[in-house]
């Protein structure tokens, strides 16, 4: 009804009209009867002017009264019919309204010809033809499948054509109403191409992911808030000798080496939303070997709301190694015996004589 201001108000006008037309009539009558009444009743049997005068002043102050009621109370008897006509006609006016203004496509079709007996703008424009070529034509041009007169029209995914003979997926939704003398189907049409396409494209990310986290050499792994493991690539379990199935559910905290247990609290505390964080940690195989993993990781939330750390890490186990044999080849000469002496010199001028 918010689509044409104009008709509205005519069919508003067309309301009121009768309303006021058939008050005045019951108005009319009402006054009469009460004046015949009152003149029978209460003078009709003497022969003065007196009581007959009282009978029409009170029947005028009657007809005041009756005025100024509204005009609704004569109606009932008289306008039900009228008014349930025009209600009627109002309504179907503002379906068909709504029905040629709403955004999705629709086309109304006869369910014995099965011919389009209506459509919309929006379904004009998704089948490709002009408005006004679709009324007449037959639904087996648009939905080649509902040719057979023993195929039922139903719910559901259905290829349908366009004009220029391209083919597209369409999602149907269809109800049988009344329209005048026959039944006809409404059609709800949307196109399911480009949801179908969005989840074709979503699956084929979702496999690149996958095949990128499985055959990445680099440490991968995701955590809840309280350490548990959630996800971890292969790289993760054959760098702790483990299978992939077996680490699944466990705590990230059981993996650390005893005397780190107690960091986990501050590594969890450093994890901020907003940006990631880094750092080393040394982590216990399955043999009880020792890792040094450096990493990277960032806290994000999911569409449900949850909250999971992701994990990047690459094992530096080895080059720890080799930096502090290289740390104490620097300190202790092992060929000698005895500490590096090499730089005694620049020590020994750093530190300021003893005062006797």
């Amino acid at each position: 009804m918010f689509l044409r201001g104009s008709q509205d108000d005519k069919n508003l006008a067309a309301l009121n009209a009768p309303q006021r037309s058939l008050a005045a009539i019951g108005k009319c009558v009402a006054i009469l009867a009460l004046s015949i009444a009152m003149v029978v009743f209460i003078g009709g049997d003497r022969h003065v002017f007196g009581p007959p005068l009282i009978a029409l002043l009170l029947t005028a102050l009657v007809a005041i009264v009756l005025v100024s009621l509204r005009p609704r109370l004569f109606l009932a008897p008289f306008s039900g019919l009228e008014k349930d006509n025009l209600a009627d006609r109002v309504s179907s006016d503002t379906a068909q309204s709504l029905f040629v203004a709403m955004p999705s496509p629709g086309l109304l079709v006869d369910c014995e010809s099965r011919q389009v007996i209506a459509a919309n703008a929006a379904a004009a424009a998704l089948y490709g033809y002009p408005i006004e070529a679709l009324p007449g034509l037959s639904i087996a041009v648009l939905w080649p499948a509902t040719e057979s007169r023993t195929e039922a029209m139903a719910d559901g995914l259905a290829k349908h054509h366009r004009a220029d003979g391209s083919v597209f997926w369409a999602q149907i939704l269809l109800r049988r109403i009344d329209h005048g003398e026959h039944a006809a189907w409404l059609l709800a049409i949307s196109d399911a191409d480009e949801r179908m396409n969005s989840s074709r494209l979503l699956n084929a990310s979702e496999r690149f992911a996958e095949d990128l986290l499985g055959l990445s050499p680099g440490i991968v792994f995701s955590h809840d808030l309280d350490g548990t493991l959630r996800r971890i690539n292969p790289a993760f379990a054959c760098a702790l000798g483990y299978e992939q199935g077996e680490l699944d559910g466990q705590k990230l905290s059981s993996l650390l080496v005893p005397h780190q247990h107690d960091a986990f609290t501050s590594y969890m505390s450093n994890i901020h939303p907003m940006q990631g964080g880094n750092g080393t940690v040394r982590v216990q195989g399955r043999d009880g070997s020792e890792k040094v993993w450096e990493f990277r990781n960032r806290l994000g939330v999911a569409s449900d709301g949850s909250q999971s750390v992701l994990c990047c890490a690459i094992d530096i186990s080895e080059g720890s190694r080799k930096e502090r044999s290289l740390l104490g080849t620097g300190i202790y000469d092992p060929l000698g015996g005895y500490h590096n002496q090499r730089n005694l010199d620049i020590c020994e001028s750093d530190v300021e004589p003893l005062v006797n």
